[in-house]
């Protein structure tokens, strides 16, 4: 019988070790370095997502039967918290899911890069000094988006009332099918900016979503030391479906 069990824990050892070489090489063969270069995080190795932060006030919440509940709290866009999810898993996952395999196998994650989600602060004070990050929806509930509008000088911004997009030389924005994604490179702090927003959660979730899937092709366009902005507009029962309006 220990012969058996120290048989199975060699195989899984040696199954596990094979695993890890073809990770590294499939690392090595992939997108892997341009990834990190794109969202200037080769070297930190770390990322900040700020999500929309919704404060409920109490009493303010509606439950599912339509009456309102006694929920107080800070709470973020369902759309958003699954987009964040697939930033997580796109800097994580580097070698293929060991879930499949009997016993400890299962339990392993290899990483290389810390992903954080975060809810946005109170006010830009708060906010990583020097990381770079990636922040969802405009500045009425996002201080980091605010914090790009104001200090980084963003080619899109939002209007005081929030009703339009502004940015220089095109009609304003108005429509929540649209929304956009751009990249501010800070030179002095060696990291990339990602602003991803819309006038709705649909183009907001959509322009992330773009952002997660479409890196490899913004690469190839803009390598990964060059701001750029991209306007999307979005299928409005869809927002994996786009097209772009403009991009510069």
């Amino acid at each position: 019988m220990l012969e058996s069990i120290g048989t199975n824990v060699l195989s899984d050892f040696i199954f596990l070790l094979i695993i890890i070489a073809l990770g590294w090489i499939i690392i090595a063969l992939t997108r892997r370095s341009r990834l990190l270069k794109f969202f200037g995080i080769n070297a930190s190795r770390r990322i900040v997502v700020y999500l929309a932060n919704l404060r409920v006030k109490q009493f303010g919440a509606i439950g599912i039967d339509g009456r309102q509940r006694s929920y107080q709290g800070s709470a973020v866009p369902f759309g958003e918290m699954l987009i964040a999810n697939r930033f997580r898993d796109l800097f994580n996952y580097l070698i293929p899911s060991l879930s499949d395999r009997p016993g400890i196998l299962s339990k392993i994650l290899i990483s290389d890069v810390q992903v954080q989600l975060s809810t946005s602060p109170l006010n830009h004070g708060k906010l990583e000094p020097s990381a770079s990050f990636i922040t969802f929806g405009s500045p009425a509930y996002n201080a980091a988006s605010g914090f790009v509008e104001t200090e980084l000088h963003s080619q899109a911004r939002f209007n005081k009332d929030y009703s339009e997009i502004s940015v220089a030389n095109v009609p304003p924005i108005t429509e929540v099918t649209h929304g956009f994604v751009e990249r501010i490179v800070d030179h002095d702090k060696k990291r990339s900016i990602f602003y991803a927003a819309s006038l709705g959660e649909l183009g907001t979730v959509g322009a992330a979503h773009f952002l997660a899937t479409e890196w490899a092709r913004l690469h190839r366009k803009y390598g990964h030391d060059t701001a750029f902005l991209v306007m999307l507009r979005f299928e409005p029962t869809d927002y994996r479906r786009w097209s772009i309006v403009f991009e510069r």
